[in-house]
Parts: structure tokens; sequence; C-alpha cells
């Protein structure tokens, strides 16, 4: 099953990774399978899921290498985590990637997660930052996993690739694997855990995507990293029952794991006149997710906004890294 190439960004060259499903929300996964006879016994993959920073590479035929964020090419120097101190370090890799842009005379996109000190906390990746790979698209079109391996194992490049962690018969038992286990690109140091993020699931020989442009993909989060697993704060109530009881399940989604998922995609804040953008960027994440399980239908326009009332407390999180 194959879609179109996304429009988004494309005169720059860059073409965003598609939104990864969770593991828990079964509607999404419900779906997919009522739209695709036979995904319930497809061959799947697991890989570890790195907790970093999402980066793009860019590499078009003889044309000088573009570096993106999730959301954006970035400019030459931009405060990103140290991504072009990172890159001197990956010349060696940058050139063989190039070099087969070149040659086989295809635009190339590689998405990795920049990972390692200073850039997320909980998971121990050594003491220098890396690039580890998950994916790429040849010429706009996402390569399924086995592709991808083999076109990396090619280059040469297979061990700057995250862990494949299993190859498993079924999407049931994809579902199903234990999570619970340290990361695999540190090994385990004496007695201290090293709890891995969690993992992600990809059918093993097909990239499906649907008429809306969707990607199927899976994301398996331990809890220590669940977003939607903060504890409740005390909120103050707005008068209407519903719109409080609503209220009280979307602070539950505005935490410090969704602020870092966000810093992940967009870069950390470094001025305080960003505090506005970074407020905006939590709530539009954490509504996507609060959507998935939540409606606002039948309710006013100030309703919808006490049930999203969480811009001081975003404020006041974000605050504390500048």
């Amino acid at each position: 099953m194959r879609g179109k190439v996304s429009e988004e960004h494309k005169e720059q060259g860059f073409l965003k990774y598609p939104s990864i499903i969770n593991d828990y929300h079964a509607k999404d996964i419900s779906y997919w399978l009522g739209q695709i006879p036979g995904l319930a016994k497809m061959d799947f993959v697991i890989t570890e899921k790195i907790h970093g920073s999402n980066l793009q590479l860019i590499f078009e035929p003889n044309e000088p290498m573009k570096v993106g964020s999730r959301t954006r090419i970035l400019k030459a120097g931009t405060n990103f985590y140290g991504i072009w101190e990172v890159l001197e370090r990956y010349e060696p890799v940058t050139l063989i990637l190039q070099t087969y842009a070149d040659e086989s005379d295809s635009a190339l996109h590689m998405y990795g997660e920049l990972c390692g000190p200073g850039i997320q906390k909980g998971v121990n990746y050594g003491d220098e930052k890396r690039i580890l790979f998950f994916d790429m698209r040849i010429n706009g079109l996402m390569v399924s996993q086995g592709d991808f391996w083999n076109a990396m194992s090619q280059m040469g490049l297979i061990h700057h690739c995250v862990p494949t962690i299993a190859s498993v018969m079924n999407l049931k038992t994809a579902l199903e694997y234990d999570i619970n286990r340290d990361s695999f690109v540190l090994p385990r140091i004496a007695d201290d855990s090293n709890i891995m993020e969690g993992v992600v699931i990809k059918p093993l020989n097909s990239v499906l995507i649907s008429p809306q442009g969707a990607t199927f993909m899976i994301k398996k989060k331990n809890r220590a990293f669940l977003e939607q697993k903060s504890k409740p704060r005390e909120p103050r109530k707005p008068d209407d029952p519903q719109v409080a009881a609503l209220n009280l399940e979307f602070r539950e989604l505005i935490n410090e794991n969704r602020l870092q998922s966000v810093f992940s995609k967009h870069g950390e804040i470094e001025r305080h006149n960003q505090i506005g953008d970074y407020i905006r960027l939590v709530l539009e994440d954490a509504k996507e997710d609060f959507l998935k399980e939540h409606s606002v239908d039948g309710l006013d326009k100030a309703q919808t906004r006490a049930v999203f009332n969480m811009g001081s407390t975003i404020a006041n999180m974000v605050k504390a890294y500048l």
C-alpha cells in the first residue's frame, strides 16, 4: 500500500517523518486492521526507541547536505544540541551517504535520533553524542525496514542504526513483547539499570500508508517515559462539572516528559520571547493525544478554553530552562 509523497516543505527538500501510533490507542490500531487484510499476520520488526532528538539528513545528487529537525531545515550554526560538532565526527558516514545519492542519482532522506549527554535524561547512551538511524526515503518514498537494513549493510553503516531487538511473525506477538529491559545501545554497567525508553514496531517487508497519508508504525514506551502518566495536579475547578472533569484529564498530559518531547522536535528554548511559542507547541502536542480519547463536541468556546487552560503551568515549566 503506497501513498503520495508529502508536499510539506518540498521546496526545501524537507520531508517530515510520519507520526507514530501509541500502542494504547486501540481505536487507531483497529482502524488499520480493518483497512489492510492480513495485517495481523504480517512479519514485524521491533527496534529500540531512542530517547533523544529527531534528526533528518538530506542528501541530493551533487548538492550540499541539508540538516533538519523533526519540523524544519536547520540553518548552519542553529543551536540544536551541538549537532554541527557531532556532524564533524560523522563526516566519514555522511560522505558514504552523499556518494550513494550521487552515484544512484537519487534523493536520500536519512532519519535518525541524536542522543547522548545533554539531550534527554533517563537513558545512558555513552559519553559522546551519537546519531542512530532508523529509517530512510529514496526519491521521497519510505523504504521497508528490510530494504533499510540491506541498504545500510551494503554501505557498511549498519552499526550506525538503532538496535534491532526482534523479528516476530504477527502483530499480537509484537504488541505483547516485553520491553522492560535495558537499552541495547550501551551495555549495562555492573548492577546499574539502564532501562530503554521503549520500542518501535514496523512491518518488516512493507510500508503501509492510509488514504489520508498516515503510515502504520506503533511505539510502545516503558511506563517511566509515558507522557500521559503524570500525577494530576489539583486544578482550580471550573464551575461546569463536565468541563472540570475534562480539564482534570487534560492536566495529566502536561508534564516534563511531554515538554522534553517537544524540545526533541523543535529544539530547546533559548530566549524569553519564545515562551509563547512553546506554550502553543506543548498544548498542540497534548491536545492531539487528548482528542483521541475524549471529545469536546457540544462545548461552547468558553468551555473549550477552560478544558485546555494550562498555559500558566506550561510557562512555568518552560521558564525553568532559561
